[in-house]
């Protein structure tokens, strides 16, 4: 994962390694505190399932956890059953 500090948000991205586009993101608000989840991370097969998780870390409430799961329409690769056995053999 990446993250590249704005004004008032942090981008905490993952990128596809093959090409210059694609990958998930999420914008976070600076004054949140977060940690990138590096276990729900491992779940990225460019083209296929791209996904990216953080945990919001609070000292008042419980902990919640944000994710992105993308599926691209590749043509390719825009199999759903593919998608579908990725994504439940990690959730399994």
């Amino acid at each position: 994962m990446f993250v590249l500090f704005t004004t008032y948000y942090n981008l905490i991205s993952r990128c596809r390694e093959d090409g210059p586009r694609g990958g998930v993101g999420i914008f976070m608000k600076e004054t949140l505190n977060y940690i990138i989840r590096e276990d729900n991370n491992g779940v990225f097969f460019p083209h296929i399932l791209e996904t990216g998780f953080i945990e919001i870390v609070s000292k008042t409430e419980r902990n919640v956890i944000v994710g992105v799961i993308y599926r691209p329409n590749m043509e390719l690769h825009a199999n759903i059953d593919i998608f579908s056995s990725k994504i439940e053999y990690k959730i399994a």
